[in-house]
């Protein structure tokens, strides 16, 4: 692709390259279909990087989150010789640079943490109970931000690992700090696949817990992480040693993370607790108005 090329009967325009990899690329454009002109993302897929069936998969899964709340949408989309593109909103910027922002703060800010979570939730439940899609790659980087809203608005991106199917028996898929234990290693699950579900649910609640102090609770979660060893054996005393994690965090957060998957809260009590619990947060550190004129740079991790 380059800065000449137009798309969508010439109505988009390339600006800059926003990231490249093998398996396509995603571009800053301008749209002229609306008056005045729009900055919006392009998605480029290379077919010949995936199969015919995963590319139509990944649409068929962006068409069926589209639009819902909190949700990456579709603007429009077609096929083009060897690629297919898909128009979508351009963000400000993700919750993982904005987390890594000292300037911002954005870790450790209870009101921040307060909105965003509920938002989340919200997302990931239209995705599982409206469209029966399991994202399967929750973190910081794909949930993308908006700012210079009222309050702060959240959108969940990245559908190129998700599925339609509740369980899964492709292990060691997603992030490896954000992953079940059942999904990192089959050697930690007694069944011949996990919850979908399930692994969504725990990836929210490293990302609250990476709100709430910036940084993940573990790096992997297996018995030779110490961390995640010390959290298994002693939540609460793992805990107390990070002042940020109020107390009905600190109860919280093993009923997200137990070791039996079958042991754990529902997304539906999850999302209860929340609201009951995470108001319980101390208050902010930093304004509305320093976080929306912060400069922060968006790492763009769409599956490209």
């Amino acid at each position: 692709m380059d800065l000449e090329e137009r798309f969508f009967e010439g109505t988009v325009q390339l600006e800059q390259l926003l990231a490249c990899g093998g398996a396509g690329s995603v571009w800053r454009v301008l749209d002229n279909a609306h008056v005045p002109a729009q900055v919006r993302a392009l998605k480029c897929i290379y077919r010949n990087s995936f199969s015919e069936k995963h590319v139509n998969e990944e649409l068929d899964i962006l068409r069926r989150v589209s639009g819902g709340p909190h949700v990456v949408s579709i603007l429009r989309s077609c096929e083009q010789d060897d690629r297919v593109l898909i128009l979508m909103e351009l963000y400000d910027t993700d919750l993982g640079a904005a987390i890594a922002n000292q300037h911002v703060a954005l870790a450790r800010n209870h009101a921040k943490a307060r909105r965003v979570v509920p938002q989340l939730i919200t997302a990931v439940r239209f995705c599982h109970e409206t469209a029966n899609v399991f994202h399967r790659d929750i973190k910081p980087e794909n949930i993308m931000l908006r700012l210079g809203q009222p309050e702060l608005d959240v959108v969940l991106v990245d559908f190129g690992l998700a599925t339609t199917s509740r369980t899964s028996s492709d292990f060691g898929i997603g992030t490896t700090q954000y992953m079940t234990p059942e999904a990192f290693d089959s050697a930690y699950n007694d069944e011949p696949s996990y919850s979908c579900s399930h692994s969504d649910l725990w990836a929210l609640g490293v990302v609250l817990y990476e709100l709430l102090t910036g940084d993940t609770p573990w790096r992997t979660p297996s018995r030779d992480d110490e961390d995640f060893a010390t959290f298994q054996q002693d939540p609460v005393s793992f805990c107390k040693g990070r002042s940020s994690i109020s107390t009905p965090i600190q109860q919280l957060l093993p009923r997200i993370f137990a070791p039996d998957w079958r042991d754990r809260m529902s997304l539906e009590d999850f999302a209860f607790a929340v609201e009951q619990e995470v108001g319980d947060m101390r208050e902010p550190t930093v304004s509305d108005q320093e976080l929306d004129n912060a400069e922060i740079k968006c790492r763009w991790t769409e599956s490209t």
